[in-house]
């Protein structure tokens, strides 16, 4: 429970900080909040270690880090 409680207060830090957030829905049915745009196809990543989910978005023949996210 207390890792829960440090990701509430993380997320509320960083919405606060970022006043042009926006909030999406997944195909999954999960809502979530971006600091940056977020659009159809982009693909939703958890990275060993990370705190937050991060969002990538298919490129040629990479995928390319647009930014982390809420989920």
């Amino acid at each position: 429970m207390e890792g829960y409680k440090y990701f509430n207060d993380y997320a509320i830090n960083w919405i606060k900080r970022k006043a042009e957030a926006t909030f999406f829905l997944c195909k999954t049915g999960y809502m979530g909040v971006s600091i940056t745009q977020i659009g159809e196809g982009d693909i939703i990543v958890v990275l060993l270690e990370a705190n937050v989910p991060f969002i990538v978005r298919k490129r040629d023949d990479y995928y390319a880090l647009a930014g982390e996210r809420f989920v």
